[in-house]
């Protein structure tokens, strides 16, 4: 069964109130398609905080060519109002640009596109966004499943898709998120609740004006969202991990130009997969101070720690400075394997390629493994570990890896600063130039095992 908005008296001129007209046009088209030809629909406030209500299983389709059909927030609209309601299982919105018409609405951060509450299996797809108040895409409550295809969202004052508390399954696959004013794509679980399983594969995010290009997160330590897949995406801005497990990052490629790090784990994650990915931090428009580092791994205390976090395999590299290639801080356990890691050049005093600290005592640092990596051109250091005080770092196994310094003026002229870990495990290291071999190994009391190999080779 399928019906036509014109059918019901719609116009489309930009100016005339068609919500009666869809609205009838959704009631007696439930379960089948509502086609919605090339037009402009303004859109009034319904009896709900919506304009349209959409009944289960029931496609809502722009009928031309994409975008053409236009639904317009008519200008002054309630708060909290939302364009489409999707509220039923197994609805398809699509083909459809949404309009907001921020420049005719007073402020509120809860308009929105498109709300999704208990939609199971909502299909989302070539839909634009844009111009809300709040967000342009969201996904709450209940709404397991969704799939979020091909659609654009931009210029809205809050996120661009928002993905709620309470939700399990999803899909993000070849959208643009770009220009709005907090995130791209954000996770906002609530007090409670988590967001699992969503898999995010081949989109734009970024750049923005506001915060993160991307957040996935939990609601705190012991609700942590799990099992994210983000794969084969194009970042300008950071990625930001917090109370969140079994997470993996993978094929992505990032020129961050922001003063957030590339990709952030944040507090309790465990299990967090960083492989195969290209990041940079770029210098950001207008000269702003950027990052401090490519990618930061950052506890805040005991029960707040990131653990067995994996970096593999990645090109790291930093056109600013002074920054770090990998920062690791009140950590349980990383490992930094098998990665391109290039800084700018930039002389500084601290700015490693590999930098892990121990500062909480009683949340002990459990261990740093630095293996296989080519690590060149940082601001002082190659690897450093330093320490708090009375913090732990209980074992470091800095092995195989290549430290050299090709610019015209080297900096980084100390491959190994390893003056904390109490297990220390040092070997088959080889310098290509450019920098001195070590300081401070080991510090008083440490152990260094002696390995079956040497611990340096010059060449």
């Amino acid at each position: 069964m399928s019906v036509d908005v014109h059918d019901f008296g719609a116009v489309g001129d930009g100016v005339t109130d068609d919500r009666l007209a869809f609205q009838s046009a959704l009631t007696a088209g439930a379960g089948g398609i509502v086609w919605v030809p090339s037009g402009t629909y303004a859109l009034a406030q319904g009896a709900g905080a919506f304009c349209l209500s959409i009944p289960a299983n029931t496609q809502l389709v722009g009928h031309g060519a994409v975008g053409a059909s236009v639904l317009l927030q008519a200008p002054g609209i309630g708060a909290n109002v939302r364009t489409l309601q999707a509220s039923a299982p197994g609805i398809v919105i699509a083909n459809l640009t949404l309009d907001g018409n921020t420049q005719n609405q007073t402020p509120d951060e809860h308009r929105a596109g498109v709300f999704a509450l208990g939609a199971v299996g909502i299909e989302i797809r070539d839909v634009v966004a844009r111009n809300f108040t709040g967000d342009g895409l969201y996904i709450s409550i209940g709404s397991h499943n969704a799939q979020i295809l091909r659609c654009t969202a931009t210029a809205n004052l809050r996120n661009g898709l928002t993905f709620g508390g309470g939700t399990t399954g999803g899909r993000v696959s070849a959208c643009r998120l770009f220009g709005n004013a907090v995130q791209q794509l954000d996770t906002e679980p609530g007090p409670g609740f988590r967001v699992d399983g969503v898999e995010v594969a081949e989109c734009t995010i970024g750049t923005g004006q506001g915060d993160y290009a991307m957040t996935v997160a939990g609601s705190g330590s012991g609700w942590r969202s799990t099992g994210w897949d983000i794969h084969h995406n194009e970042f300008d801005g950071s990625l930001e991990m917090v109370w969140c497990d079994n997470i993996s990052v993978h094929h992505n490629k990032s020129i961050n130009s922001t003063n957030k790090p590339t990709i952030q784990v944040y507090r309790t994650c465990n299990r967090i997969d960083i492989r195969h990915n290209d990041l940079a931090l770029s210098p950001i428009p207008g000269g702003a101070t950027p990052a401090d580092s490519v990618v930061a791994i950052i506890g805040t205390g005991a029960g707040q720690q990131p653990d067995w976090v994996v970096v593999e395999c990645n090109r790291i590299t930093s056109g600013v400075g002074p920054a770090h290639g990998v920062h690791a801080t009140c950590v349980g356990t990383i490992m930094v394997v098998d990665n391109l890691i290039i800084g700018a050049a930039v002389e500084d005093l601290y700015a490693s390629g590999v930098y892990a600290r121990t500062t909480v005592d009683g949340a002990p640092f459990g261990s740093v493994v630095v293996h296989r990596n080519r690590i060149r051109n940082w601001g002082a250091f190659g690897v450093s570990l330093s320490g708090n005080g009375p913090a732990i770092m209980r074992m470091a196994s800095v092995l195989d890896n290549v430290f050299y310094d090709d610019s015209s003026t080297p900096t980084m002229l100390i491959a190994m600063s390893l003056p904390v870990a109490r297990d220390l495990r040092v070997g088959g290291n080889t310098l290509l130039g450019g920098c001195l071999e070590e300081q401070n190994l080991p510090f008083a009391g440490a152990t260094l095992t002696n390995l079956p190999v040497n611990r340096w080779t010059t060449v």
